[in-house]
């Protein structure tokens, strides 16, 4: 049996959200590893703030994750890494709807994986989809604010979109890395008999 233990790293430029700077991680990211051991974990989720290391298209940034992946093998504590945690680089006009952006996330895993090869065995490819399509689309609480089962269904599609062609990078450039899927998993529970068939309908739409 493993205790995994994870830092949390939503990173989104255009909502500026970033988890790493609001828990101080930023600045004591050393200690927080060492903490995780000291804890008992002998892997931890952790994530790329992907903005942060792809400023251009296809120039990438390493020396924050070459760091975490040296302190991690020095405590032996094995990360097993997110590439993306629902913010994107800020050339991808349009975000998830940029027309580059399948094979923009492509090509950064395919980076990731030559790079790391042979070093890191477990890689999350895109950190709660769901919960990347249901916020933006269905609820729409972050932008572009999209409602319903109709916009829903339009942002799941470059959302899945993605994920296979990162899938398929990371195989192709380095096929002994394992692939670790995660989401959420909601239940909605009506508060008043006559509004049961949203609830319903979302649950639906969570297990479909």
């Amino acid at each position: 049996m493993r205790w995994i233990v994870g830092i949390e790293n939503a990173f989104i430029p255009d909502m500026d959200v970033d988890e790493f700077a609001w828990t101080g991680h930023r600045e004591r990211w050393r200690e927080d590893l060492a903490l995780a051991v000291e804890a008992g974990a002998d892997a931890i989720r952790y994530g790329i703030t992907w903005p942060e290391v792809e400023t251009a298209p296809g120039r990438y940034e390493w020396d924050r994750v070459d760091a975490v992946f040296d302190e991690c093998s020095r405590l032996g504590l094995e990360p097993i890494w997110d590439l993306v945690h629902f913010g994107v680089p800020a050339y991808l006009d349009g975000g998830y709807f940029a027309e580059d952006f399948t094979a923009a996330l492509s090509s950064y895993a395919a980076a990731f994986a030559r790079r790391y090869r042979g070093v890191l065995r477990k890689l999350t490819p895109w950190n709660e989809p769901y919960i990347s399509t249901y916020f933006r689309a269905g609820w729409g609480i972050w932008p572009p604010h999209l409602k319903g089962r109709e916009g829903f269904a339009k942002m799941l599609q470059p959302v899945v979109t993605g994920i296979h062609g990162a899938i398929k990078a990371v195989n192709a450039a380095a096929p002994e890395m394992a692939i670790w899927l995660n989401d959420g998993a909601d239940s909605f529970h009506p508060a008043r008999p006559e509004v049961a068939g949203n609830p319903a309908a979302v649950n639906h739409s969570c297990v479909s």
